[in-house]
């Protein structure tokens, strides 16, 4: 093609077609490229693939990556270890670097910018409004707008469904599934278990497992025991409570009673309390 490797001195294993492939490579060894303007900036990056009109175009150094499609990694000028398979996937909306990302889908991560590294997205659109955010995983597609920019600066987020979102842009350590079940502090690598809450029914889980809504504990097919849909109720076909420490909780005329104190059924109402006396130690509740 027109002004393919133009400016090579010593690179060497390169192939380059489409006008301006490769035109500004002096040193770089084995890239590849095929499309108008494909890693057209490249001078010293080596071991390269661009696939599509202006793939790859702003790359002046980075080596290891692979394009695939108009304007992918269009405005990485440095890419390192890098996938990006799609129109606009990685596109940039100016000249950034980072390493490591896989990009699979039209516009998947769009609008990536310097510090973005590490992050896994698949699907249409998939991590479109992701900026600086790192090492997120982002996978299903993203058609509204709300899905689309789920994660901007937040990092180590994790999201499947579709056109789902975290609970908020730029947080860090989050996990949507669905829509449904969520959490938050997934901050463990390695074998290290993460310190977070999970969350069914609620973006915001206030303890270790939190449930907005009803829960069913069932024998499983056949099991008789209905279960209940009122929110609050946990409905079980048989509860062993021998190392439970069970809490139930009773009305008192007597604002004087205090943890720790001994009570008793208060026998001048249903199902109240008071505190135990001499008389009364028959009706003991502890």
């Amino acid at each position: 093609g027109v002004n393919t490797l133009t400016s090579n001195i010593s690179g060497s294993g390169n192939n380059a077609i489409g006008q301006d492939a490769l035109q500004a490579n002096i040193t770089g060894d084995n890239n590849n490229a095929i499309g108008i303007q494909a890693l057209y900036s490249n001078t010293t990056g080596s071991y390269n693939v661009a696939n599509g009109f202006l793939s790859l175009k702003t790359n002046t150094t980075g080596i290891r990556n692979t394009a695939s499609g108009a304007y992918s990694l269009f405005n990485n000028t440095s890419a390192t270890s890098t996938v990006a398979i799609g129109y606009g996937s990685a596109q940039g909306l100016a000249d950034y670097s980072n390493q490591g990302g896989t990009y699979l889908g039209y516009q998947s991560g769009f609008s990536a910018d310097t510090g973005s590294d590490y992050n896994t997205f698949l699907g249409y659109s998939s991590g479109y409004g992701v900026t600086t955010g790192a090492r997120n995983i982002l996978l299903g597609q993203s058609t509204i707008n709300d899905s689309q920019n789920q994660v901007t600066t937040g990092n180590n987020n994790i999201a499947i469904g579709n056109d789902v979102a975290v609970a908020s842009p730029t947080a860090n350590n989050q996990l949507n599934i669905g829509n449904l079940i969520y959490g938050t502090g997934l901050d463990g690598t390695g074998a290290t278990v993460s310190t977070g809450n999970i969350g069914i029914g609620t973006s915001s889980p206030a303890s270790t497992f939190t449930v907005v809504g009803s829960a069913c504990i069932s024998q499983g097919t056949g099991a008789t025991a209905p279960c209940s849909t009122t929110a609050g109720t946990i409905t079980a076909t048989v509860f062993n409570t021998a190392n439970a420490d069970l809490a139930e909780v009773y009305p008192t005329a007597d604002h004087t009673i205090t943890a720790g104190m001994l009570t008793a059924l208060d026998q001048s109402g249903p199902l109240t309390l008071e505190k135990a006396s001499a008389t009364t130690t028959e009706l003991l509740f502890g």
